[in-house]
C-alpha cells in the first residue's frame, strides 16, 4: 500500500504542475499573433526577432526560429522547424510518462498486496487450522484492498493522464498550423 500512495501522490504532483505549466498564455500567448501580423507583413524582421528574443513560450521559441531560418531554402527551413517542434513536444510531455507509469503500475502493486495476503491467509489456515470463516474473511477482505487502492489509483491516473495527454495534443496541432502559416506568410 505505501507504494501505491506514493505513486498516487507522485502522479497527483505532476497532473497539478502541468495543468499549471499547461497554460495556454504559457504556451500559445493569444496576443502575440496580433503584435506579429504587422510586422511579418511590413518585412521587419530585427522587430520580430527581438519579440521573440527571450522566447518563454513554445510558440515565441518556433516562431523566432521560423525568423531567424527565414533565407534558408524551404525544405531546410521546414526540417529546421521539424526538430524544434519535437523539442517543444518534449517540453510538454515532461512528466506525463510517470502518470502513464502510474497507471500501469498501480494495479500490479494491488495485484501484489492481494497475492502477499492471501499467502499469508493460507499459510495462517495451513498452520494453525483456522475453522473461524469471519477470521478467514477479514483477511482476504485485508487483503482484496490493496487491489481495490491500485485499480482506484490507475483510474484517477489515467483520467489525468487523458486529460494532460490531449490538452498537449490540442497544443501542438495548434502550435503547426501556425507554423504552416507564418513559413507561408514569409515565403510570400
Amino acid at each position: 500500500m505505501p507504494f501505491i500512495y506514493l505513486f498516487a501522490v507522485g502522479a497527483t504532483a505532476v497532473f497539478l504542475e502541468r495543468l499549471w505549466f499547461l497554460r495556454r498564455k504559457n504556451i500559445m500567448p493569444g496576443d502575440l499573433t496580433d503584435r506579429v501580423s504587422p510586422l511579418v507583413e511590413g518585412e521587419k524582421w530585427s522587430e520580430l526577432l527581438e519579440i521573440f528574443k527571450p522566447a518563454r513560450t513554445s510558440l515565441e521559441r518556433v516562431s523566432g526560429i521560423i525568423i531567424e531560418n527565414r533565407l534558408k531554402p524551404i525544405d531546410v527551413l521546414k526540417e529546421v522547424v521539424e526538430t524544434a517542434g519535437k523539442k517543444e513536444k518534449d517540453i510538454l510531455r515532461r512528466g506525463i510518462g510517470f502518470i502513464s507509469l502510474t497507471v500501469s503500475i498501480s494495479p500490479l502493486l494491488g495485484l501484489l498486496g492481494t497475492v502477499s495476503g492471501m499467502i499469508k491467509v493460507f499459510s495462517a489456515i495451513s498452520h494453525q487450522n483456522i475453522g473461524n470463516p469471519e477470521k478467514l474473511a477479514a483477511g482476504i477482505s485485508e487483503a482484496l484492498l490493496t487491489t481495490f487502492a491500485g485499480l482506484t489509483v490507475a483510474i484517477l491516473a489515467l483520467l489525468m493522464w487523458s486529460y494532460l495527454n490531449s490538452r498537449v495534443n490540442r497544443y501542438l496541432r495548434e502550435l503547426e498550423e501556425y507554423s504552416v502559416e507564418l513559413i507561408q506568410r514569409i515565403q510570400e
